[in-house]
């Protein structure tokens, strides 16, 4: 029972941490990741309803996801159904960190330092996801064994937003 709680308690924090992560990806105004896309343009295409937060969108698009698992493989499983309580979790976590770390037009550096901190966050725990969360994850082996992927995974998003950047500023 002890390994459990230890294993859900690891997953929770993950999941923290990768909210924690997108919302400073948002709050670069950078880029965000790519599940977090569609939910982030349209909470700011909805911007000024309180409704339509990106958390709650977050939330609808994880469903309609789930739910299209469920039309895509014609039955309903445990990992599905157990995908919308966190999804839960997950868009409540990004709706309270976006309100604790809200920033009025931070200035291009500050911008560049907080996309480097996403990338970074949700690099390392997506390097992570690759293990079976209920099995246990090996945190150890993660950090000591997959130095070069996970560096390689961050240069290169900080690489390509960069570019980005540069494009939008010199052609825009």
């Amino acid at each position: 029972m002890r390994k459990i709680v230890k294993r859900l308690a690891l997953y929770l924090l993950g999941l923290m941490l990768m909210a924690l992560g997108i919302t400073l990806l948002n709050l670069s105004d950078l880029g965000t990741t790519p599940l977090s896309s569609i939910p982030y343009v349209l909470s700011r295409l909805l911007s000024g309803s309180a409704l339509f937060t990106f958390g709650r969108l977050t939330l609808l698009f994880h469903t309609a996801c789930a739910l299209a698992q469920v039309a895509v493989r014609r039955r309903v499983t445990a990992q599905i159904l157990l995908q919308i309580p966190l999804a839960v979790v997950f868009s409540a976590l990004l709706d309270l960190f976006g309100s604790l770390l809200s920033l009025p037009a931070p200035p291009l550096a500050l911008r560049l330092a907080l996309c480097a901190a996403g990338v970074a966050l949700s690099a390392l725990l997506l390097a992570a996801k690759y293990r079976p969360i209920l099995t246990g994850i090996d945190w150890s082996e993660v950090l000591d064994l997959k130095p070069l992927k996970t560096f390689f995974i961050i240069n290169r998003d900080i690489i390509l937003r960069t570019f980005c950047i540069v494009a939008v500023y010199t052609f825009f």
